[in-house]
């Protein structure tokens, strides 16, 4: 066409679109300018905003709930917070703040409770609901949608609010990671629209750049070709949800509340107002829409999505007014067939004796798939000079001689149970190399050959689980035979124990263990008793997991115990294991 990037204006309905439309022309590598973007992700509300969606994601991020907390939303004072923060050893904020509103009963955790419950009813919905309805429930919940239209330019904090909104509807269209991966999406936008921003409107003639602008940042200005985007877009009609609507010349209109069966029901004059209001943000569509079409001075492009079919374009035909029409595409379709020069694309019943040729041209593009195209030809001339880059070719070769410098650490082992310890499990043959601390034990092996196992009987292994259970189910005290079995077949009701495992226990042993000298000695003193205590710990250069099967807790000692099953005695085998639990 003969036109430069500075003869180029892309005109756009929805501040939601820049960013996106930004990143396409940067990946292409198209010099641009926008105001928008930066209106979009630097103004104070859309930066709120993404903050209360941040803690809804995270509430355990400090920053995020004290950003909140702090805003003139949620209004919590500095003398507040303070006393929050003193009022627990705790941590993190986070923790004091769940704590306060625990351990006292007083104004502020009355105040923190009514926030919590927001925020967790938050947490629910997310899960049901879609992003854009999810998103005008927070911003309607909250208080933020009162609160900026009380504030001056109140609309216009609206919209910047909607058009974040409108592009996480946008974003959930096409992805199914919800607000998580939404907020991770809009970091990416924000570090790419981070440098200098320049303003389309202020550029000099001699900026080769193309223009990005809003349609209401465009008036009074005009370009040689205008690319306007987004014009399949529905209008915003959603229905007032207020109850009370106010109009120069039909008055209040009012809600009518049965309290006794708890309905509302709109008035007559309500919906009058409504209706009016709808005809009335139609019309100032019209008139945006007039703006963006005379911008252009040569060539106009109307890009919109639509299921542009036979289907549609009758029903466009036959709507007898404008104002029952959805988007800006379905006007100008609507104006071309009321003006006969569609022919081509619908069997209707009229003449294109009018239509002049070269004038309008529309392309219809039902699906878009990824650019390919399959290039052969000889080798040899990828690597001649006209094609060869010694800087890409440093560039790649660097990529694919790379060499972990950590190489040395791959097959070592970084976490060990303490049974893997205390039996000295070992897996060099894998390629693992052994700690520092295997060597201070001697190997064993005692396991029998599975050949040796009866038909019927239950296994080392699972025997071993099971008494394990058993001894972690059952309390430490001293029993008779017939309390341990009545113990025993409780546990078995319960479910906490395997009912076919039954027949296998030696009830004999099991006495000896709980009426021996020692355990009775150990509970003599009452102590507290803590079962199956997990820890993780660095030992060496191992990280090493493990579970203490019961600890005797007293006030000036604790007695570690571990249960074992094996068939053979093994005097000293566990010491190791032992130590590490000490």
């Amino acid at each position: 066409m003969g036109m430069d990037y500075k003869d180029i204006a892309i005109l756009v309905k929805k501040n939601s679109m820049a960013p996106l439309i930004e990143n396409e022309l940067k990946k292409a590598g198209i010099p641009y300018a926008s105001d928008v973007s930066k209106d979009f992700f630097q103004s104070v509300e859309n930066d709120f905003f993404i903050n209360i969606l941040s803690y809804i994601k995270n509430p355990k991020d400090d920053i995020t709930l004290l950003s909140n907390l702090r805003s003139e939303v949620f209004n919590f004072s500095e003398d507040e917070l303070s006393l929050i923060s003193l009022s627990s050893d705790k941590r993190y904020f986070y923790q004091k703040f769940e704590s306060y509103e625990k351990d006292h009963d007083d104004k502020l955790s009355r105040k923190i409770s009514d926030f919590s419950t927001i925020f967790t009813n938050f947490s629910y919905l997310l899960n049901i609901l879609d992003l854009y309805d999810f998103a005008n429930l927070v911003f309607e919940e909250t208080g933020l949608y009162d609160f900026l239209k009380a504030r001056d330019r109140g609309s216009e904090r609206v919209k910047n609010v909607q058009a974040i909104i409108e592009l996480m509807d946008d974003y959930d269209k096409n992805n199914s990671d919800s607000l998580f991966g939404f907020l991770s999406y809009v970091d990416k936008l924000k570090d790419q629209n981070s440098g200098d921003f320049k303003a389309a409107r202020d550029l000099s003639d001699e900026e080769n750049l193309v223009r990005i602008m809003t349609i209401h940042k465009s008036k009074g200005l005009e370009f040689p070709c205008v690319i306007l985007h987004g014009a399949g877009h529905e209008f915003y009609n959603k229905k007032s949800s207020t109850d009370m609507l106010l109009d120069r010349d039909l008055g209040i209109g009012l809600k009518l509340v049965d309290w006794e069966n708890r309905v509302k029901i709109s008035t007559l004059r309500r919906e009058l107002i409504d209706k009016k209001n709808k005809i009335n943000g139609l019309k100032e569509e019209m008139r945006v829409l007039y703006v963006a079409l005379t911008r252009a001075e040569e060539r106009i492009s109307i890009v919109g999505n639509v299921d542009f079919d036979k289907s549609y374009l009758e029903k466009i035909y036959q709507k007898d007014s404008y104002l029952d029409l959805n988007s800006y595409m379905d006007w100008i379709i609507k104006a071309l067939l009321d003006d006969k020069i569609m022919k081509d694309y619908i069997d209707l019943d009229f003449k294109t004796d009018d239509f002049k040729d070269g004038l309008l041209k529309i392309d219809h593009i039902s699906s878009i798939g990824e650019n390919k195209k399959d290039k052969s030809g000889d080798i040899e001339e990828i690597f001649s000079d006209k094609f060869f880059s010694p800087k890409i070719y440093e560039e790649i070769k660097d990529v694919f001689d790379f060499d972990y410098k950590n190489k040395e650490n791959i097959n070592k082992s970084l976490k060990k149970s303490v049974t893997e310890i205390a039996k000295n499990y070992d897996l060099t043959d894998r390629g693992y190399e052994k700690s520092s601390f295997d060597e201070k034990i001697e190997d064993y092996d005692f396991r029998r050959p599975n050949f040796e196992d009866e038909e019927g009987k239950l296994k080392p292994t699972e025997k071993g689980s099971f008494i394990h259970k058993l001894f972690q189910e059952l309390e430490v005290k001293e029993y008779d035979k017939k309390t341990l079995k009545d113990d025993i077949e409780n546990l078995s009701e319960l479910g906490r124990i395997n009912k076919d495992y039954l027949k296998y226990i030696d009830y004999d042993n099991i006495l000896y263990f709980f009426n021996s000298d020692i355990v009775k000695n150990l509970t003599s003193k009452n102590p507290n008793i803590r079962k199956e205590e997990s820890f993780l710990k660095k030992i060496d250069n191992f990280y090493v997991n493990g579970q203490i099967d019961i600890i005797f807790e007293y006030e000036d000692q604790i007695v570690l115990m571990d249960f074992k099953t094996d068939s053979v005695k093994r005097e000293g085998f566990y010491d190791r294991q032992l130590e590490i639990y000490k």
